[in-house]
């Protein structure tokens, strides 16, 4: 399950989780991070977006999504970190971040 971008790299492949990242730091999608469960179903996701730096500070979005085994709906959680501060924000806002940030969002 790779993303179907052309500069994604495989960066860590273990038993039970997967990484890829992108060759470059620019803007947008930047990491993906997959883990099974026990059973090597998908267990959860994490994708890392790269905003653009302000105040020479770093900034990011990364939103995690459990999937459910019983057939209800998805779990995602949505933070945005800046340096050293993070904060959990909604679905909303970060579609509001990539608009501003003329970032797609793929998720």
């Amino acid at each position: 399950m790779s993303p179907t971008r052309i500069n994604w790299q495989p960066h860590y492949r273990g038993s039970d989780d997967a990484e890829w990242s992108k060759e470059d730091s620019s803007p947008g999608h930047q990491r993906k991070l997959i883990f099974l469960d026990s059973l090597h179903r998908l267990g959860w996701e994490e994708d890392t977006y790269n905003l653009k730096r302000a105040d020479s500070v770093d900034r990011y979005v990364n939103i995690r999504t459990y999937f459910s085994k019983s057939g209800s709906v998805d779990s995602s959680y949505y933070m945005y970190e800046a340096g050293m501060n993070n904060k959990m924000i909604s679905h909303s806002q970060a579609d509001s971040i990539f608009k501003a940030e003329k970032i797609q969002s793929d998720y």
